[in-house]
């Protein structure tokens, strides 16, 4: 079980590209190095995608009130948003992809889909 994996990173390898802090021959480079590893990567059977809302993920990060998360412009969260979504397109063909909208579910309804899955 990961909470991330070199599938998630291009995320945000493609956040710097586009924002700028990457060039392209970067981002190029980044993409030939993640297909070299790629072959190398343990199996992943399924990929469970923990979905949010912007608006949700933005209540969540002033709840916690820390200090290193207060300033993430809501452009930011959008666009990563935009780029968890296009993780399957870099998963293996035959890793199960689930995406489980987390938004309002409360402690019970979570460990209810969680023993489905399993």
């Amino acid at each position: 079980m990961l909470d991330r994996s070199i599938f998630g990173d291009i995320c945000f390898a493609n956040i710097l590209k586009d924002e700028g802090t990457l060039t392209d021959e970067e981002h190029f480079s980044y993409l030939k190095h993640f297909n070299m590893l790629k072959p190398f990567i343990p199996h992943i059977d399924l990929c469970i995608h923990l979905h949010i809302e912007v608006d949700q993920a933005l209540e969540r990060i002033s709840k916690r009130g820390r200090d290193f998360e207060a300033n993430i412009p809501r452009d930011y969260l959008e666009r990563l948003q935009e780029q968890v979504l296009r993780i399957p397109e870099w998963l293996p063909s035959d890793t199960r992809y689930l995406k489980l909208d987390w938004n309002d579910m409360n402690k019970d309804e979570r460990l209810d889909t969680i023993r489905q899955i399993l």
